[in-house]
C-alpha cells in the first residue's frame, strides 16, 4: 500500500527538500503537491518538488489552480487544454510525476465539467479526483435524489469514458468523538463499495483516512492510526492518504496535526511514522497478491474449512480475516477490529498453531 497525505500548503512555505525530507521520514511514496497559483515562482517550486521526489522515489500528484475543473469553466476547453498539454510535457520528464489533481468532493452539478476536464487531462497525464463518501451523497442536499448505484455509476463513467485514473474518496466518522458504531459501519461500507468499483475497473483504490482531529472527530491516537491503516489494507486499499500533514490555521478546530503551525513535529507525526512503517512491512508481505475477500468475524470460536483455519479468541473475537491470492498461493491478513481493546488469538492454520497478541487494529499476515 502506497502512503501519503493531503498537503494544502502554499508553495514556498517549506522548501521542496524540507517537504520531501518529511515525506521520506514518514515512509510516504504517494503525495499531493503544495497548491500552485500558476505563477512563475509557484511553477518553479512544483518542478523543484518533482526533482526532489524523483530522488526519493515518491509519486507526486500536482495541484495547480489552473487544472481545477472550475478553471475549465472560467477559461474554456481550448485554453484549459493548452495549459494541461504544456505543463504535462514538462512534468512527464520526471519519473515522479503521478498525475494532475482536478477536484475534491464534487457535487452532482460538477460532473458535466468533470467529464470534460478528465477527458482533456487523460490525454497527457493521470486525472485525480477525490469523491464524497456514499453516505454524504445519498439523501443529501444538491444530489437530486441520486441513489447509491447511480452515484457509483457516475464515477465509473468517468473511469470508462473519460480517463479517470483513480478511485479516491474520504471518510472520517470512524474517528467519531463518541466512538459511534454507525460511523464505523459506514466506514466499512464505503471501503467495500469503492473497493469493488476500483477493482472492477483495474485502477488504484485510494482511501483518505484521518490524522488530524477537528469538528466532532477525535484526535487520532496511535491505536486509531494503526486501526485505519490495517482495516484499509485488509479491505483491499492500494493507497492511503492522510488528512492531513501540515497545519495551516490557528482559528479553527483542527488540532494535533503531524506538523503544527510553528513547523514543529508533534506526537501525531511520530504516530504516522511508526504505523506507516509497520503497515509497509505487511504490504510488502502481500506484494504480488490480489485481494479476494474480507470476512468480518464476531465469534470467540471460529473455523473455516475452505481457508483451513481455526481461531480461538480470548477477548471478544471481533476480527477481520482477509484473503489475498497469488497464483495458487493464499495469504491471510488477520486484524483485531477493536479500536480500544487488545485481543489474543490462538490461530491454527493448516495444522500450525500459534498464539498471537493483537494491539487495537493490529494486523498479522499468515501464509501456508
Amino acid at each position: 500500500m502506497k502512503i501519503g497525505a493531503w498537503n494544502y500548503t502554499k508553495c514556498n512555505l517549506y522548501s521542496p527538500k524540507e517537504c520531501v525530507d518529511h515525506w521520506k521520514e514518514l515512509g510516504f511514496s504517494f503525495m499531493l503537491s503544495s497548491v500552485s497559483n500558476d505563477t512563475k515562482e509557484d511553477n518553479q517550486y512544483i518542478l523543484d518538488t518533482l526533482k526532489e521526489c524523483e530522488k526519493a522515489g515518491i509519486k507526486l500528484i500536482v495541484v495547480n489552480k489552473c487544472f481545477l475543473n472550475m478553471s475549465l469553466e472560467e477559461v474554456g476547453e481550448t485554453s484549459y487544454e493548452e495549459k494541461v498539454r504544456e505543463y504535462s510535457r514538462i512534468y512527464n520528464a520526471y519519473s515522479s510525476f503521478g498525475g494532475i489533481f482536478i477536484c475534491d468532493e464534487p457535487h452532482a452539478a460538477d460532473f458535466p465539467c468533470l467529464k470534460k476536464a478528465c477527458s482533456i487531462v487523460s490525454k497527457y497525464a493521470k486525472p485525480f479526483v477525490n469523491f464524497l463518501a456514499i453516505n454524504a451523497v445519498v439523501g443529501c442536499c444538491g444530489w437530486d435524489n441520486v441513489n447509491e448505484n447511480q452515484y457509483l455509476d457516475m464515477i465509473e463513467d468517468l473511469i470508462k469514458n473519460h480517463g479517470l485514473a483513480f478511485v479516491s474518496y474520504d471518510y472520517y466518522l470512524q474517528c467519531d468523538i463518541n466512538f459511534n458504531q454507525k460511523g464505523i459501519d459506514d466506514y466499512f461500507y464505503n471501503l467495500m463499495k469503492f473497493g469493488e468499483l476500483a477493482r472492477k475497473n483495474n485502477v488504484p483504490f485510494v482511501v483518505t483516512n484521518l490524522s488530524v482531529g477537528h469538528w466532532f472527530y477525535r484526535e487520532p491516537t496511535l491505536d486509531d492510526i494503526r486501526w485505519q491503516l490495517s482495516t484499509s489494507l485488509a479491505l483491499g486499499a492500494t493507497n492511503n492518504l492522510w488528512f492531513f500533514l501540515y497545519e495551516r490555521e490557528i482559528e479553527s478546530s483542527y488540532r494535533n496535526a503531524p506538523i503544527d503551525l510553528f513547523k514543529r513535529k508533534t506526537e501525531g507525526f511520530y504516530y504516522l511514522k511508526r504505523e506507516d512503517y509497520c503497515i509497509s512491512l505487511h504490504s510488502n508481505e502481500l506484494e504480488g497478491y490480489e485481494f479476494k475477500q474480507a470476512l468480518f468475524i464476531k465469534d470467540k470460536n471460529y473455523s473455516n474449512d475452505e481457508l483451513g483455519i481455526e481461531i480461538k479468541a480470548r477477548n471478544k473475537g471481533n476480527i477481520i480475516v482477509s484473503s489475498f491470492v497469488k497464483f495458487n498461493e493464499i495469504a491471510l491478513a488477520i486484524v483485531n477490529n477493536e479500536q480500544k481493546e487488545v485481543e489474543a488469538l490462538e490461530i491454527n492454520y493448516k495444522g500450525n498453531s500459534n498464539l498471537y497478541y493483537f494491539a487495537p487494529g493490529q494486523m498479522y499476515v499468515i501464509k501456508g
